[in-house]
């Protein structure tokens, strides 16, 4: 069968990006990243062996039963049929070659064991049917860390000391979708206080509480006021101070490039990355178990598990 990878050919997954950097008849290579403290799903393949070679970073790799610490120069075999991830618990990317050989050569030779992004089973271009259940149903409120989740956790900050950050337009849309097809209650409860949160809150119509360090009491005290409870509160944060509410509520949920720590403690974990779609792939998805019947592409390509 022919190698279906094309020289040239990119993606970006939850956990980073790959690239094919050569290839011919059975073989391919590829130019991996793997973001800080993001790792592959656990999986293994039926058709091709594998060569794994860090290049940069450091990192974990599982082999069967093995867990082997990685750094530049450290080569990896991964024999066919063996079981195997990638992990980078650092602060930095970790990046590596892959080699890989078999026949075929495709994303669609991937059996998942285990995966960190709610991903089908089988192939990284499975698919969902479009408005498949999400396990959102039961949703009434959805609680918004600002900082890594409307944001790609950057600031920008000028000689005076003013602050901007970057957010998303479809994550703006996602919301108004979100308020204007469902009931559910927003909030966005931030750490740090700062006017661009306001001002974010005001335009989408979202109650905003800021400056909060302990932020469960204070999500307490919310629900309580609107007549709601933690088992139908989905909260969505990227980083540890957002562990104690992700713990707390029914539908706990993080961007693809949060903490470690708080993917860990996610019932899901999106694939767009905070500030840059992860809002509006939750939204898609609530939305989708809400309003049956509706008919949007987004919400046909967020239910799918790509």
């Amino acid at each position: 069968m022919a190698n279906r990878y094309e020289v040239g050919e990119k993606d970006t997954r939850p956990w980073g990006t790959w690239e094919v950097i050569a290839g011919g008849e059975n073989y391919a290579v590829k130019r991996i990243v793997v973001s800080p403290g993001a790792r592959l799903s656990l999986q293994k393949h039926q058709h091709r062996e594998e060569h794994w070679i860090v290049v940069e970073g450091e990192g974990i790799v599982t082999r069967d039963d093995e867990r082997i610490p990685v750094k530049t120069g450290v080569a990896v075999h991964l024999p066919l049929h063996c079981v195997h991830r990638v992990e980078n618990p650092g602060k930095v990317d970790l990046v590596f070659i892959e080699v890989q050989r078999g026949d075929p050569l495709d994303e669609d030779d991937i059996e998942r064991i285990e995966d960190d992004y709610g991903r089908a089973p089988a192939g990284e271009g499975s698919t969902a049917p479009a408005g498949a259940p999400s396990g959102f149903a039961g949703v009434t409120a959805l609680v918004m860390d600002f900082d890594g989740v409307f944001t790609d956790d950057r600031v920008l900050v000028d000689q005076d000391g003013r602050e901007a950050v970057f957010a998303s337009r479809s994550d703006g849309m996602g919301l108004e979708r979100l308020r204007k097809l469902t009931s559910i209650r927003t909030l966005i409860l931030s750490k740090e206080p700062n006017p661009v949160v306001s001002a974010r809150g005001a335009k989408l119509k979202i109650e905003v509480l800021q400056g909060i360090d302990d932020k469960l009491p204070e999500l307490d005290r919310w629900l309580a006021a609107n007549g709601l409870t933690r088992e139908q509160t989905v909260y969505i944060g990227n980083d540890v101070n957002d562990l104690e509410c992700l713990r707390a509520v029914g539908f706990p949920v993080a961007p693809a490039d949060a903490r470690a720590e708080a993917k860990a403690a996610a019932r899901f974990v999106t694939t767009a990355l905070g500030g840059r779609g992860a809002l509006r792939e939750l939204c898609e998805r609530l939305i989708a178990d809400h309003v049956p019947g509706v008919s949007d592409q987004a919400s046909a390509r967020y239910a799918a598990a790509s």
